[in-house]
């Protein structure tokens, strides 16, 4: 028999949860809790310290409060399943697709009462300066691209929210979006929620620590996504991440409101429209393809030596004619009539769309 208490000390002053996730047909992911404590076998983990790092020091309450688990706290369950070290490991799969956010149960070491808490278990596996240049590449191909405004009111009973969710999802037009290029608007959006353009309604909403949680999840889809920019699973990591982003943000005001005593109200914002043009080509009679330059630049950057598969990737769009919509920054090409490239992907081939052609037109050559 298993003498559990041993088991225990043995874990004390360890980093738990310090195991690599390895999934069947997933990528050896590390998430981790980065807090040390003891093992038992009826009362789960006690933790003992928690880290600057920890997701023990942002957990958010059903009220959307988020606040910090303390040393003699117990984790007696994840995801409704009773806690043991074994168990993260048969939870890879799910940890990867939900970009590591789960549910705790934790025991309060004060009034010993159980309570539920989501948590973003951070990913610590990844090229921490891979991951930094990938943002820097996000925010510098939508630096120049206008905001989306979120308007913020308050009356006596009521905060009013309106833009929210555009300005994580801007219009793309005819083009679908990717996993990356979803994950990139995300990130643009929580840029552009703490621009000036925005932060005097935001600030008092949106809290650092929602803004911390959704960061994680954030890098958490993005270091699983860009391995594999394509595929239905890269399309379920970045859907789940985007929802849950949405998620952070809507409970940090949700807080927000319970403490002023107000209701949330959301109202719809149906912004000017999309932005539609007659793409003309040089020569002519060629259809014009477009993929998101962000894409291109993350997929490079994660694989540099892969500049010549990128004319193979499904992302490429064919714009309509006469009529084509589209917003921010692209890469073309153009394809003849007879279905063979004119000329495939080419660094100096870009355009960039965000105010209506005075013309209606825009050649490409």
């Amino acid at each position: 028999m298993v003498d559990y208490r041993k088991l225990g000390m043995l874990y004390a002053g360890c980093l738990l949860w310090n195991m690599a996730l390895a999934g069947n047909g997933y990528s050896q992911a590390q998430f981790r809790l980065q807090a040390s404590g003891e093992l038992t076998s009826d009362q789960g983990l006690v933790i003992r310290q928690i880290t600057p790092r920890s997701p023990l020091a942002r957990i958010r309450k059903a009220d959307g409060a988020v606040v910090s688990a303390k040393p003699g706290d117990r984790v007696v369950a994840v995801n409704e399943r009773p806690f043991s070290p074994d168990l993260l490991r048969s939870m890879s799969p799910e940890l990867i697709l939900k970009s590591g956010v789960v549910e705790l149960q934790l025991v309060d070491s004060r009034t010993d009462r159980a309570t539920q808490y989501s948590a973003v278990l951070r990913r610590e596996d990844v090229d921490r300066e891979l991951l930094s240049k990938m943002v820097a590449a996000i925010r510098e191909e939508t630096a120049e691209l206008p905001a989306g405004k979120v308007e913020v009111s308050e009356d006596a009973e009521t905060v009013t929210i309106a833009g929210l969710h555009a300005a994580l999802f801007p219009r793309t037009g005819n083009f679908e979006p990717t996993p990356l290029s979803n994950l990139v608007s995300c990130q643009a959006g929580l840029d552009a929620l703490r621009s000036p353009a925005n932060a005097e309604g935001v600030k008092r909403m949106i809290s650092p620590d929602a803004f911390a949680r959704a960061g994680v999840i954030l890098e958490n889809a993005l270091a699983e996504v860009s391995q594999n920019p394509e595929g239905e699973q890269g399309k379920i990591i970045s859907d789940n991440a985007c929802e849950a982003i949405l998620d952070e943000l809507w409970a940090s005001i949700g807080a927000y409101a319970n403490r002023q005593g107000k209701q949330v109200h959301q109202r719809k914002s149906y912004g000017s429209g999309m932005l539609r043009f007659r793409p003309v080509t040089d020569p002519m009679g060629c259809t014009v393809e477009v993929i998101p330059r962000a894409d291109v630049r993350l997929i490079l950057l994660r694989n540099p030596g892969k500049s010549n598969e990128i004319d193979l990737l499904a992302a490429w769009t064919p714009l309509p004619t006469p009529e084509a919509a589209l917003y921010g920054r692209y890469y073309f090409r153009l394809r003849k009539s007879d279905g063979a490239l004119h000329f495939g992907y080419r660094a100096d081939k870009s355009v960039v769309v965000t105010a209506a052609p005075p013309s209606g037109e825009i050649l490409f050559r």
